[in-house]
């Protein structure tokens, strides 16, 4: 809008991703002044912290985000929870305890990481 600033509405626009839990958390982890815009000092921020990752390492934090308890695997509850927060239902039509089902390679009752980076591979976050 020429402002000189990102705006919240227009971050989601460029993007072309509507605002959830997750996106909105992105939002503000750019916004570090908490202004509800993206200026230029932290659009260069970002760009050159985050660029430097691989994609590798963006799903991992992205893996690490959605662990909630911190036990380095996604159990059956954190994986409803971050379907749910990231409206990810209508990607998975039925069950989302199948869906968790499908993604358990192993059959442990978990989703480690490798088992994540196969369900990016077939549904990118």
């Amino acid at each position: 809008d020429g402002s000189g600033q990102i705006e919240r509405k227009e971050f989601f626009k460029l993007i072309k991703e509507d605002p959830t839990e997750f996106s909105n958390a992105l939002f503000s982890l750019i916004d570090t002044d908490g202004s509800g815009g993206i200026n230029f000092d932290e659009f260069v921020r970002v760009l050159t912290t985050y660029c430097i990752y691989s994609q590798s390492d963006i799903l991992y934090f992205i893996y690490q985000h959605f662990d909630t308890d911190g036990s380095g695997v996604i159990e059956e509850g954190e994986f409803i929870d971050m379907c749910t927060r990231i409206n990810a239902h209508s990607q998975f039509p039925g069950n989302l305890v199948k869906a968790f089902q499908s993604f358990d390679c192993n059959d442990d009752g978990l989703i480690d990481f490798d088992e994540f980076k196969e369900l990016n591979r077939r549904y990118p976050l």
